[in-house]
């Protein structure tokens, strides 16, 4: 046989082996494996998390990277400025990075308080807590 030969052999038979000597993965689950005691004896929860949360934790760790990503921005126009020597081209070009950072930390925290409270909201409204507010709210107090 030549090389390639051997290799399509080969990689014919890797590609059986993996569909047909292999156990079927569909039985398993959190149950049968233990996960769920391993998750509660660690102190998180077995019952999954509802959507509105799940989304808000990816906002806030996306809120997070950028917020760490601004900060380094930040620190690069204060480096800029102190390095500049007294440059007049740095020194404005350092001013402006350091007030386009200043503007994006306020757009990202507006955005991320705009969006944690419409997260909260749609949360509330799924779980019927707005209308009960709303009918406690109207109802007669005699």
């Amino acid at each position: 046989m030549t090389r390639t030969t051997k290799q399509k052999f080969f990689a014919g038979l890797s590609v059986l082996y993996i569909f047909a000597a292999t156990p079927a993965f569909a039985q398993i689950n959190a149950t049968n494996t233990g996960l769920s005691a391993s998750g509660g004896a660690a102190g998180f929860g077995t019952t999954p998390a509802d959507l509105p949360v799940v989304i808000g934790q990816v906002i806030a760790a996306l809120v997070g990277l950028l917020g760490i990503l601004l900060a380094i921005y930040l620190i690069y126009g204060g480096v800029l400025w102190l390095t500049a020597a007294g440059d007049p081209d740095k020194v404005t070009k350092a001013k402006h990075i350091i007030s386009n950072t200043v503007i994006g930390i306020l757009i990202v925290l507006v955005s991320f308080a705009a969006t944690t409270f419409i997260i909260n909201t749609l949360g509330q409204a799924s779980r019927g807590e707005l209308i009960q507010a709303d009918q406690a709210a109207t109802a007669d107090p005699s």
